[in-house]
């Protein structure tokens, strides 16, 4: 059954039970492997007037990675997991630009934009993340090296 019509003929207990979920979902992304996810519906509205929610949280979380920059895409941290899986140390990392990470053109794009960044950030950017949509929930990315010879 679709979630559309599995979240239409549940009723209002179901939704408050935690019943209208798939553990069958892969979202897909231009640039990696489909990312297996847990989604969760909830009743958003009422019995009568239904608005659904989606809630989307990845399944496997493998990676302890993580990476701080600040709003011109310095980095300022980068845990040792992320370094090593990148080839560096934390210390070589945090004086780097996020743009080092990225393959032509998008590298030159990149820091191009970051040195005078606009003040309102599109919907869409990557720099929206936690943040610029209605609510603040945590967004996760995976960063990996390119050798280019």
């Amino acid at each position: 059954m679709k979630m559309l019509d599995l979240a239409n003929a549940s009723t209002e207990a179901e939704f408050n039970e935690g019943r209208v979920t798939s553990e069958q979902v892969h979202l897909l992304h231009k640039y990696t492997d489909p990312v297996p996810c847990r989604l969760k519906m909830t009743l958003g509205g009422t019995d009568s007037q239904r608005i659904f929610v989606v809630h989307i949280k990845r399944m496997r979380n493998d990676q302890n990675n993580m990476m701080v920059t600040d709003h011109k895409g310095r980095i300022m941290y980068m845990n040792t997991d992320l370094a090593s899986a990148l080839g560096y140390t934390p210390k070589q990392a945090v004086k780097m630009d996020i743009s080092n990470f990225m393959s032509p053109p998008y590298s030159m794009l990149h820091y191009k934009w970051m040195k005078e960044p606009p003040a309102k950030v599109p919907l869409q950017s990557c720099r929206c993340a936690g943040g610029c949509g209605s609510d603040s929930s945590p967004f996760h990315a995976t960063l990996s090296k390119h050798m280019h010879t």
